[in-house]
């Protein structure tokens, strides 16, 4: 797997009108937030690009494993 990658920093994007139907919405992205780690934004991305697993699985099994699912 590749080491040096640069920090990634990603940041949700979100429309008002996904708020306003679900008030819930900015919580649920910040307690990601705060579990999910550069490296494993590596491990997931090698999953899918490198290992071809499907998105929706690799997804799935994340949160699993972090408790956000």
């Amino acid at each position: 797997m590749i080491k040096e990658l640069p920090p990634y920093h990603a940041s949700p994007v979100v429309r008002k009108d996904l708020i306003d139907k679900h008030p819930s919405v900015p919580l649920l992205l910040e307690e990601l937030a705060s579990k999910i780690t550069h490296e494993d934004i590596i491990q997931l991305n090698y999953q899918v690009d490198v290992l071809h697993i499907d998105v929706a699985k690799v997804v799935k099994e994340f949160l699993r494993e972090k408790d956000l699912l």
